[in-house]
């Protein structure tokens, strides 16, 4: 299945020199009429996962953030995604909603998320 995204204000990439490729990104979104963001796609390569790219990635999110001056961040992550949880708890989000059947249209089971909020 090819999901497509139609507009982006955002794109973040940690780039690996020596292998000459991205190897995580997030897509971020401008919300509540430029107050906040919204990132709609966050991903570590798998075989460079537990490296800490996805926290210094993250970390540069949100330092950007509060640079620029936004006031607020917030995702939505698979219940099940228990790797992404700890990371976007360890940079300070919160749980704040519970939505089902987030990821209804995929073939993800269950198809819940929670939405995660980070105050800057």
């Amino acid at each position: 299945m090819i999901c497509t995204i139609y507009t982006v204000h955002h794109i973040f990439c940690a780039y690996d020199v020596q292998q000459a490729r991205c190897i995580a990104c997030a897509l971020v979104n401008n919300v509540r009429n430029n107050s906040g963001l919204y990132i709609m796609l966050f991903g570590v390569q798998k075989s460079n996962q537990g490296h800490g790219i996805g926290t210094q990635l993250l970390a540069a999110i949100i330092q950007w953030a509060r640079q620029t001056g936004y006031t607020f961040i917030y995702l939505h992550v698979h219940i099940e995604n228990y790797k992404a949880m700890a990371l976007y708890e360890k940079a300070g989000f919160r749980k704040t909603q519970y939505v089902p059947n987030y990821y209804g249209h995929l073939p993800k089971n269950p198809p819940h998320a929670f939405r995660m909020d980070l105050l800057l």
